[in-house]
């Protein structure tokens, strides 16, 4: 049986203090951070975001009489903030 090791995003200041939490499977973007001064630990807690593009909607587009052309549209984002 094999075994997948969780991930998980981190956050650490200069006085060492490590803030860990899960990163989802799903999530593009790893938001680690290091060397985050202690007095700036809020806002680099709040400016974490997992990302993930999901994909979209494609159809044919033409432009005027232009043979139509596969194109993404409707793309999806998703933006999370733990």
């Amino acid at each position: 049986m094999t075994t997948t090791k969780a991930r998980t995003w981190t956050v650490t200041t200069t006085s060492g203090l490590t803030i860990r939490d899960h990163l989802p499977a799903w999530a593009d973007n790893d938001p680690s951070r290091e060397d985050v001064r202690p007095e700036h630990l809020d806002a680099a807690l709040a400016d974490v975001i997992l990302e993930a593009d999901a994909g979209g909607l494609v159809l044919p587009v033409a432009h005027g009489q232009d043979r139509a052309e596969q194109t993404a549209v409707l793309a999806v984002t998703i933006r999370c903030g733990p």
